[in-house]
C-alpha cells in the first residue's frame, strides 16, 4: 500500500506464479439494476460489447525473500469465468467481479545505449482511466478452452504477447524476443478499475530500431519513451494511472 495511492495495492510475483480456475463457478443472474445499467452504457458508447472474462476470486498471499528482504508475494491466483457486463457496470452496481489481467512493461535501448520505457496514453473511448498515462500494452486475460484449469507464468507471458500484438503492431512484437523474453515482476490490486493486473516485463531490452516499429491501436492515444533512471520525475510531473505510479515504485527499490 503505498501513501497517496488508495486503493492500490501491490505485491511481488512469484517466479512459480500459477493461475487455478474454477470452472464450476457460474456467474449469478443479472439483476435489473445491472441490466439497465449495462444498456446505458452500451448507448453511450459503441466499443462496449460483452463476452466471457476471467474473475479473480483470491490471491494467495505468502511471505518470501526478495532481493534480501522480508516481502509479500503471489504464488497462486484462484479465479473464474464470468463476465465482461458484469465488470463493466462497476461502481454503480456492485458486482464483486475483478478482471485478471496483464501488463507488460515494454523496454528498449535509446541512442546511447541507455534503457528506456514505454508509456502510453491512454484513448477518451477506454472503460476506466481516459486520458491517463500506463505501462502498457495492457488487458484482460482472455479465457481459454475449457479442458485447460490453469495458467502458468508462460502462458501469462502468450497472454501479454497477445496484447502487444494487438495494441502496438505484430512488426513491432517480433522485435522484443517472443513471450520467453516476459517474466512475472508483481500483482496490482486496484479497486477503482476492479482489476488485478500479473505485470510482466522484459528479461532482456529491446533494440533502438523498435521505436519507430510502434503502430498503436485505438486504445492509445498516444506513446513515449522515458529513460529508466528518470521514470519517477516522468511519472510524478504526468497525469498517471494509480497502478503505473506503484510499478514506478516498484521498480525502483
Amino acid at each position: 500500500v503505498w501513501p497517496g495511492l488508495p486503493g492500490v495495492r501491490g505485491y511481488h510475483a512469484s517466479s512459480n506464479l500459477r493461475v487455478h480456475i474454477e470452472r464450476a463457478v457460474r456467474p449469478p443472474q443479472d439483476t435489473p439494476a445491472a441490466a439497465a445499467r449495462w444498456t446505458a452504457l452500451c448507448s453511450a458508447n459503441p466499443r462496449f460489447h460483452d463476452g466471457p472474462i476471467l474473475a479473480v476470486s483470491a490471491l494467495d498471499v505468502t511471505t518470501g525473500s526478495v532481493g534480501g528482504v522480508l516481502a509479500p508475494v503471489v504464488d497462486r491466483i484462484d479465479a473464474r469465468v464470468d463476465s465482461y457486463r458484469r465488470l463493466a457496470v462497476q461502481p454503480h452496481v456492485r458486482t464483486g467481479v475483478r478482471l485478471l489481467g496483464v501488463t507488460a512493461i515494454i523496454t528498449a535501448r535509446d541512442e546511447r545505449g541507455d534503457v528506456a520505457v514505454l508509456l502510453a496514453r491512454r484513448s477518451p473511448d477506454v472503460r476506466i482511466y481516459p486520458d491517463l498515462w500506463e505501462f502498457g500494452p495492457s488487458g484482460g486475460v482472455n479465457v481459454p478452452p475449457p479442458t485447460v484449469v490453469a495458467l502458468d507464468a508462460p502462458m501469462l507471458a502468450r497472454a501479454a504477447f497477445d496484447e502487444i500484438e494487438e495494441e502496438i503492431g505484430e512488426s513491432a512484437a517480433a522485435m522484443l524476443g517472443g513471450p520467453a523474453n516476459f517474466t512475472p515482476f508483481a500483482i496490482i490490486r486496484d479497486d477503482m478499475a476492479f482489476s488485478d493486473d500479473v505485470i510482466l516485463r522484459m528479461i532482456q531490452p529491446a533494440p533502438q530500431s523498435l521505436r519507430a516499429a510502434i503502430s498503436t491501436s485505438w486504445e492509445y492515444a498516444q506513446v513515449q519513451w522515458v529513460p529508466l533512471h528518470e521514470l519517477n520525475a516522468w511519472s510524478n510531473a504526468h497525469a498517471c494511472i494509480p497502478p503505473t505510479r506503484a510499478i514506478c515504485h516498484l521498480l525502483s527499490v
